[in-house]
């Protein structure tokens, strides 16, 4: 992220539009390609989905009906939208096990 980061700033400095170099851009659109075959559309994965699903809709309708929450208060959607879209995997399990009382896996 960094790489890219520096990359876009030297591209763009100046000019009035935003641009990563050839080589930048080229390695960038290969991470995607390998993410797209190996994450987003592994059917080896896709069981996952439901899991995910439910795990995060699941935060979301408990932080806007209760107080069990980092603010403390039922949170407005929006609130409880950022505080999930903070968490990392490890977090959102973690947190949806403690809220309904199970020992989190994957």
């Amino acid at each position: 992220m960094h790489t890219l980061m520096g990359d876009l700033k030297d591209n763009s400095f100046g000019k009035s539009h935003v641009a990563l170099s050839e080589e930048k851009y080229e390695a960038l659109e290969a991470l995607l390609s390998f993410n797209g075959k190996m994450l987003y559309f592994n059917d080896g994965l896709k069981g996952y989905t439901n899991k995910t699903e439910r795990c995060l809709t699941s935060l979301f309708e408990h932080y806007t009906t209760t107080g069990d929450n980092p603010l403390g208060r039922k949170m407005d959607p929006q609130e409880a939208l950022d505080e999930i879209a903070s968490m990392t995997d490890r977090k959102a399990i973690n947190e949806y096990a403690r809220i309904f009382n199970i020992t989190p896996t994957l």
